[in-house]
């Protein structure tokens, strides 16, 4: 019997984001931790996570 693999795909954050999925899912849902989403530009401070202001 084959193990399935625990390494995940890619996930395109800006995607998921733009099709509404809100930055809690995407963190519980992928191996994706804050400084990833600081990286793009989210406001991450203690208890909260922000999109980027435009």
């Amino acid at each position: 019997m084959i193990e399935p693999s625990s390494d995940l795909a890619p996930v395109d954050v800006q995607f998921l984001l733009a099709m509404g999925v809100p930055a809690e899912a995407i963190l519980n849902g992928t191996r994706l931790d804050l400084a990833m989403l600081e990286d793009l530009g989210w406001i991450v401070e203690p208890g909260s996570v922000s999109p980027p202001l435009d």
